[in-house]
């Protein structure tokens, strides 16, 4: 959905600014339906479900990752694998992308993710999920180091874009 939409947009920021976490499950839902309109034979791939990463200030200031929440809803549905919420991670604290200009974007997020076990990975077709997109820069980055680390392909499924 595009995130201008009012609901989702509503839902989106009382999720992760309001701390209302309930509303990760009708908003996982909806994607989870979205992806299975869009490829209905996504089982056939294998998919293993990764969540984009929140850097640890912002894990500690927030309490929980609205990613994460949203893959575990979503792998339910689907019933795909989920990875453990640490398999990426965000070592690099960096500013958060929503005030920044796209050149910016691209240049604060380059380097800041790293694979714990790229084991799990090996020749795998990973749903990497996040909530918004704007530029795709974090989505880029994130799938550029799962690749790095074995991954087969890697498709992206966000509840709203920007």
């Amino acid at each position: 959905m595009p995130y201008k939409h009012p609901i989702g947009q509503v839902a989106i920021h009382d999720l992760k600014y309001l701390f209302i976490r309930k509303l990760a499950n009708p908003l996982a839902a909806a994607l989870a339906h979205a992806i299975h309109c869009v490829a209905p034979d996504y089982q056939k791939y294998n998919l293993l479900a990764v969540p984009m990463p929140l850097s640890q200030e912002r894990l500690r200031w927030r309490g929980f990752n609205q990613s994460a929440l949203l893959s575990k809803t979503i792998s339910s549905l689907l019933n795909i694998q989920m990875a453990s919420e640490d398999i990426l991670i965000r070592p690099k604290n960096t500013k958060p992308q929503l005030n920044l200009k796209r050149d910016e974007r691209f240049e604060n997020i380059s380097g800041a993710f790293a694979v714990t076990n790229n084991e799990t990975l090996q020749g795998r077709n990973i749903l990497l999920i996040d909530d918004v997109a704007t530029t795709c820069a974090t989505l880029k980055e994130a799938a550029a180091v799962l690749k790095q680390n074995g991954a087969r392909s890697v498709w992206a499924a966000i509840v709203a874009k920007e």
